[in-house]
């Protein structure tokens, strides 16, 4: 995984409140920093994209620590999508010490394209492939 890889890449400082009793950053807390980056992309998306509804929720999210992180730091959350199903798609995240190419974590979560009135999943648009593919450095699968 390269930085070079990603679009949206989001900088944010580690805070106190985020270790645990061992010292570091505690396991749950990169949840919340992988939820932060996926609402960047969000929002760059919308931003380069403003006609095209997004919708989704999270369907399945795994994260994989590749070392520990400790206050003070200051990390780059980085997102893609990296496949697009048929009503869903992977956003793959990095999570690296600021400014360099050091991976703390590592996560691929499914968001599930969701029509929240019949509670039911929905077929990703055309056109909100046709931006994603646009949008993208790298290619998402098929």
């Amino acid at each position: 995984m390269r930085r070079s890889e990603f679009r949206v890449q989001y900088t944010m400082p580690i805070q106190w409140g985020d270790m645990d009793a061992i010292g570091h950053v505690n396991n749950v807390t990169f949840f919340r920093y992988i939820e932060t980056g996926r609402v960047q992309y969000g929002m760059a998306l919308q931003a380069a994209f403003p006609d095209i509804a997004w919708t989704g929720v999270v369907g399945d999210i795994q994260c994989r620590y590749h070392q520990q992180l400790r206050f003070p730091a200051d990390i780059d959350i980085a997102v893609r999508i990296s496949r697009l199903g048929q009503r869903s798609y992977d956003f793959t995240t990095g999570i690296f010490l600021h400014g360099s190419e050091e991976l703390i974590a590592s996560s691929v979560g499914r968001m599930v394209c969701f029509d929240h009135e019949t509670q039911r999943s929905i077929p990703l648009s055309p056109a909100a492939r046709a931006a994603i593919f646009e949008f993208e450095v790298v290619p998402p699968e098929q």
